[in-house]
C-alpha cells in the first residue's frame, strides 16, 4: 500500500480490509464487491480465495485488472522467490505445456512414491495460469505459474498417494484411490487424513461430496522459484 502511493501519485490508492468468509469461494460483503467493480487494478490479498466468486467475476467484467492473492506472503517478493521470475518466460513455458496438455489423449501419473493414477484428456483444452495481467478485465493468480486442464469426468482409475509433509499437517503418507473418476476410498493420513474423509464421505453418493470426489483438474507447475506447497 505505501509503495503504491509512493510511485502512484496520480491514482487513486486504498486499502481496503473486510472480515474473513470462511472458505475459498464464498462471496465477500456487497460493499467489498462494489468497490472492486469500481477499481482499476485489484491486489486481493486475502485469506479466502476471491477467484471464484460473483464479487470477481463482476468487477472484471467492469474492467478491472484483478490478482487473487490469497495467502499471500511478504517472502514471496524476496529474491529466490515465487516473485522474483521473468513472468514472460513463466507465461511462454505454461503455454507450451498448455499446447501438450490440449494436443494429448490421455494422461497418466506415477510417482517413486506409489501414485498411479490414469484418466483421459480427449476433446479438453490445457490452459496457463502466467501471471500476466496487462489488459482491461484481466485476471489470475499471483504468485502464478501453471499449465492446467481438467480430465474427463469418469475417467480417472488408479491411486494418488500424497507423501508425509507434502500437505500441511500431513504426518504420515495418504492414499486416495479413484474409480471411475471418483475417490472411492482412503487409507493413511492420520488426523488430516480423518478430516478428508469427513470431507469426502466416500460412502454417500449425494451432493457435496460425490462432487468433492470428482478428479477435477491435472496442474503442471512452471514457477522455478515455487515452493509452498498449499
Amino acid at each position: 500500500y505505501d509503495i503504491a502511493l509512493e510511485h502512484h501519485l496520480n491514482c487513486t490508492v486504498e486499502f481496503y480490509t473486510y472480515p474473513a468468509v470462511g472458505s475459498h469461494g464464498a462471496e465477500p460483503p456487497q460493499a467489498v464487491a462494489a468497490k472492486l467493480r469500481q477499481a482499476d487494478v485489484v491486489a486481493a490479498i486475502t485469506s479466502y480465495s476471491i477467484s471464484h466468486t460473483d464479487a470477481r467475476q463482476e468487477a472484471t467484467k467492469a474492467g478491472a485488472r484483478l490478482a487473487s492473492m490469497p495467502g499471500f506472503l511478504a517472502r514471496m517478493f524476496a529474491p529466490g522467490g515465487p516473485m522474483a521470475v521473468d513472468y514472460n518466460q513463466v507465461a511462454a513455458e505454461g503455454q507450451a505445456f498448455a499446447d501438450l496438455l490440449t494436443a494429448a489423449q490421455d494422461a497418466v501419473v506415477r510417482t517413486p512414491e506409489g501414485t498411479d493414477l490414469h484418466f483421459s484428456l480427449a476433446g479438453r483444452y490445457g490452459e496457463s495460469d502466467h501471471g500476466l495481467y496487462t489488459a482491461k478485465g484481466s485476471w489470475g493468480n499471483l504468485p502464478a505459474g501453471e499449465a492446467y486442464i481438467a480430465p474427463v469426468e469418469g475417467t480417472a482409475q488408479g491411486k494418488l498417494v500424497v507423501p508425509s509433509g507434502w500437505y500441511p499437517g500431513l504426518e504420515e503418507d495418504m492414499t486416495l484411490y479413484f474409480r471411475d473418476g471418483l475417490v472411492y476410498a482412503l487409507e493413511g493420513g492420520g488426523v488430516t487424513g480423518a478430516e478428508f474423509l469427513d470431507l469426502l464421505k466416500p460412502e454417500d453418493d449425494r451432493d457435496p461430496y460425490r462432487s468433492r470426489r470428482n478428479l477435477a483438474e491435472l496442474g503442471i507447475g512452471t514457477n522455478p522459484n515455487a515452493s509452498h506447497l498449499d
